[in-house]
Parts: structure tokens; C-alpha cells; sequence
């Protein structure tokens, strides 16, 4: 399967997507970020949905992404997608009763440094809807406004671009190979077949019968549609 230079950027503007995003969050004073990609019309504490953060430690990462048992009690991402409304972290804490659990996940969050963060509700086309959190290292005021305006608006566009992007299929998890798993791997760092070629050190023509057996697999046509139903499917991770 030869790659066409179309499929080729696409999968290269996906990525690039991703890194604008934590680029121009970073340049707004942003000192920690968390979006998910979650399956339409699903929880957003689904265990299929697929995270993007940074600035987080390492400890929290372990736990958050790690340990569906202990995300799952994160009091909050559902409650702003159910109130509709954007809020502090303290905001959303104080307005429910929380249970045993959620208190324990709240207690582990202040241990990690989650004291100060806003989050905010959005809704894509498709069902797809997205908890994105921010955090600024430091207590947000009224004075915050404007700021966290212009992260909405710009956050709101990153949505609607990835929801664009994202495949509808079945999420049903395909068994791929080892070697099919290492090329899907090296789709979604951006890399072309004759890049892939090089690196596992086989033929061309042999990345090409990988791509092929992937993209059956998968049910998709094009690479970005892989690398999104890979990343919605738990396979890789950017």
C-alpha cells in the first residue's frame, strides 16, 4: 500500500493538533492540562475514553491513567458535563456530597499539588462530549475572566477539529499482531512507511502489507483514522 502524501500530512496534522494545543494553553500561563476523547454518549470516567494531559507528576499520571478503580471516583468530570457550567475544582467539590471514595480521590488529588484548577464542559457534533481541566499553579480569581474566555473559545475549536477527526466505528478492541501493533505505533508518532521500514528494519513492501492488515483491522481507510481509532480503542497512546 503505497502512502499518498494526503494521508500522510493528515496523520502528521493530527499530532501537530495535539501540540499546538499544549503550545498555546502553555503561552496562556497554563500549568497543567487534561482532555478526553470519550466515546459519544458515553461517561466521561468511561474506561474506553482516551486522555491528554501534561504538566501533571508523575505520581498522579500512574494513578489517574493506571487505575481505572481509582479513576472512576473523580467527582468531578461528570459533574461539570452534567451541570453544564465551568467551575473551579473547589466549586465542584463543595456543590455535591461526595462518598467515601470521592473523598479519598479528592484527599489523593491535594497530595499531588490539585489544589487550584478550572474545568469546563464541551460539546461536540456526534455525541462527543469533552472535560477539559486547567490549572494555573495558583489560586483563580475574578480577575481571571478574560483568560479563561480565550481558553474557551480556542479549547472549543481544538474540540470540534478532533471530533472531526475521529472515526465512528464499533468499539469493539481488534487483535493485532505484535508486529501490526509496532507499525500502528510508529503511524501514530507521525512516521511514513519508509521511516517504519527503517526503524523495524523489514521491506517496504512488508510495512506495507502491515498498514493494509491494520487498516482491515481497525476498519478504517486513511492513517489518521487509525491513529484516532487506535488511540478511542486504548491501542496507543501519544
Amino acid at each position: 500500500m503505497a502512502l499518498s502524501s494526503s494521508s500522510y500530512e493528515d496523520a502528521r496534522a493530527l499530532i501537530s493538533l495535539l501540540f499546538r494545543a499544549r503550545k498555546f494553553a502553555r503561552s496562556m500561563g497554563v500549568t497543567s492540562a487534561s482532555y478526553r476523547l470519550v466515546p459519544a454518549y458515553h461517561s466521561q470516567l468511561d474506561k474506553g475514553a482516551q486522555l491528554f494531559h501534561f504538566g501533571f507528576r508523575d505520581t498522579w499520571v500512574s494513578l489517574y491513567d493506571d487505575d481505572y478503580d481509582f479513576r472512576k471516583h473523580d467527582p468531578i468530570a461528570d459533574y461539570v458535563i452534567r451541570t453544564g457550567k465551568a467551575m473551579t475544582w473547589q466549586q465542584a467539590i463543595e456543590e455535591q456530597d461526595l462518598t467515601p471514595q470521592q473523598s479519598a480521590f479528592v484527599a489523593s488529588m491535594k497530595d499531588n499539588g490539585l489544589i487550584h484548577g478550572w474545568a469546563a464542559p464541551f460539546y461536540g457534533p456526534k455525541g462527543r462530549e469533552a472535560y477539559v481541566t486547567y490549572s494555573f499553579g495558583r489560586e483563580i480569581t475574578a480577575g481571571d475572566a478574560q483568560l479563561l474566555r480565550t481558553l474557551t473559545v480556542k479549547t472549543d475549536i481544538f474540540h470540534n477539529e478532533m471530533v472531526h477527526l475521529a472515526d465512528g466505528g464499533e468499539d469493539r478492541i481488534p487483535s493485532l499482531s505484535n508486529r501490526e501493533h509496532e507499525v500502528l505505533l510508529w503511524i501514530a508518532r507521525g512516521k511514513s512507511n519508509s521511516d517504519i521500514a527503517t526503524i523495524l528494519d523489514i521491506s517496504g513492501s512488508s510495512v506495507d502489507t502491515y498498514v493494509r492488515r491494520v487498516f482491515d483491522k481497525l476498519n478504517v481507510n486513511h492513517r489518521i483514522a487509525a491513529i484516532l481509532k487506535g488511540l478511542h480503542l486504548g491501542l496507543v497512546r501519544l
